[in-house]
């Protein structure tokens, strides 16, 4: 029977946990792979599931994110650096083209699942320059939270007041949301056949 792409075997099936990784929030269970790799374990199936979103929307600040156990394990992105502890850095940090975009799609995807809860230690900054998204499972899809929660990552860096980068963050924002409501109306659309489809099956006699 062949494995499931998107789910996690670790190298020691019987216990992946080699112990906890402080974050200066709480602490996380950290798995390793037979290549070495490191994975955040979390209990939810939650954080997988906003990974598989924002790769769909080409939105990927999220790093490679796992079935696991029920749950889900993101793969641990070494060298990268959360938003509070660069601190003073941030500010440059967040202003390169790249990261302009990467924000633009943390704020659209926080939009999307309902999270209010982007705060300075739930976003990094590799050593690349790319923003990464992490603790995506604290979101509530059916509540519309408004922009103005949204933002605070740019809030934080002082980018809503930034007449240089704002306007190319507030441009790169509406974009996303359009990628999403196309998707949106594609998967509606693919729904309503199946709609026509039933309604068809009943008029003409045939079990479905």
């Amino acid at each position: 029977m062949a494995s499931d792409p998107h789910e996690l075997v670790f190298a020691d099936e019987r216990d992946p946990l080699i112990g906890e990784l402080a974050d200066g929030w709480s602490p996380k269970r950290i798995g390793v792979c037979s290549d070495g790799s490191r994975w955040v374990i979390r209990p939810t199936i939650a954080e997988y599931s906003v990974y598989r979103l924002s790769e769909r929307l080409d939105m990927s600040v999220i790093p490679e994110t796992r079935r696991f156990r029920g749950g889900s394990a993101q793969r641990l992105v070494d060298g990268a650096l959360t938003a509070h502890a660069l601190d003073g850095d941030l500010y440059e940090a967040v202003r390169t083209p790249v990261a302009v975009s990467d924000l633009a799609s943390i704020i659209a995807l926080d939009v999307l699942i309902g999270n209010a809860d982007r705060h300075a230690n739930n976003w990094l900054v590799g050593d690349d320059g790319r923003l990464i998204a992490i603790d995506n499972e604290f979101n509530e899809p059916t509540r519309v939270i408004s922009l103005y929660h949204a933002v605070r990552p740019a809030r934080r860096t002082g980018m809503l007041d930034d007449a240089e980068h704002a306007p190319a963050l507030i441009a790169a924002i509406r974009e996303r949301f359009k990628r999403a409501e196309e998707a949106l109306a594609v998967d509606l659309a693919g729904q309503r056949k199946e709609l026509d489809e039933w309604e068809n099956d009943l008029v003409g006699g045939s079990p479905r």
